[in-house]
C-alpha cells in the first residue's frame, strides 16, 4: 500500500468519526426549529440512528488502523486521533442514553391534591422528594424573576398566577411552569412534554424554582 492511499483511509477514518456527532448537531437543530417532532428527534434519529454509527465507528476505525499497519506512520497521525473520538462519541452516547431512560415524573407540583392548571398537561400531577411550597404569599413581580432565573420566558402575569415557558438547549423540548399565589401559600406546578422520560430534568428545574422563590418570603 502506498502512503497516499494509506493517509486517503486514515483520513476516511476521521471522517467516519465524526458522522456521529455531526447526526445528532442537525437532529437537535431540526427538532428545536420544528422540522421533526422532538420524540423522533431523539428516538429515532439521536439514539437509533447516530448510537448505530457511533458504534460502527470504532470498528472501522481499527480495520483502517490494520489495512494501514504497514505505513503506520503515515496513518496514525489521522486514525488515532479518529479512533479517540469515536470512542468518546460512543461513551457520551451510552452515558447519555442511560441518563435519559432514568424514571421520572414529567408533571409535578408543591400541592398534587389542589394543583395550579397547565395547559401542556391535563392528568393530575405528581410530586419530587424535597419540593415544597412557599408558606407564605410572594409578590407576582418575585414570581416573575424566579421564573425568567430559571430559563423561563413569562407568558402569562396576573396577581395570583404567573407562567412561563422554555425550551431544552439540544432539542427544544418544552417545558411550562406556573407559580400560583395565594394568601398564606404559593405553589407551583411544572410539567414537560410528550410522555418520554427526561432524566429527572422536570424534579431539577422545580426544585430549582422553588429554591429561587424562596428568598422572595
Amino acid at each position: 500500500m502506498t502512503g497516499e492511499r494509506a493517509r486517503h483511509l486514515a483520513l476516511v477514518g476521521l471522517g467516519v468519526a465524526f458522522v456521529a456527532p455531526i447526526i445528532v448537531v442537525l437532529s437537535a437543530f431540526a427538532a428545536r426549529v420544528g422540522l421533526i417532532p422532538v420524540e423522533t428527534a431523539v428516538s429515532l434519529v439521536t439514539l437509533g440512528v447516530a448510537r448505530s454509527v457511533a458504534f460502527a465507528a470504532p470498528a472501522v476505525i481499527l480495520t483502517v488502523l490494520w489495512i494501514t499497519r504497514r505505513d503506520w506512520r503515515r496513518a496514525a497521525k489521522y486514525a488515532v486521533p479518529a479512533f479517540v473520538v469515536s470512542a468518546l462519541s460512543l461513551g457520551l452516547f451510552q452515558y447519555h442514553a442511560v441518563q435519559l431512560a432514568r424514571s421520572g415524573p414529567l408533571d409535578v407540583s408543591t400541592n398534587p391534591g389542589d394543583s395550579p392548571m397547565l395547559r401542556l398537561q391535563a392528568g393530575l400531577p405528581g410530586t419530587c422528594g424535597g419540593l415544597a411550597a412557599v408558606e407564605t404569599q410572594i409578590l407576582p413581580e418575585s414570581a416573575a424573576w424566579a421564573l425568567q432565573e430559571q430559563g423561563f420566558a413569562i407568558t402569562k402575569a396576573g396577581l395570583f398566577e404567573v407562567e412561563g415557558t422554555r425550551q431544552g438547549f439540544w432539542f427544544g423540548r418544552r417545558y411550562d411552569a406556573v407559580v400560583r399565589i395565594r394568601p398564606g401559600r404559593t405553589d407551583l406546578r411544572l410539567a414537560t412534554e410528550g410522555d418520554r422520560a427526561d432524566g429527572g430534568a422536570v424534579c431539577r428545574q422545580a426544585l430549582g424554582l422553588a429554591k429561587l422563590l424562596q428568598p422572595a418570603v
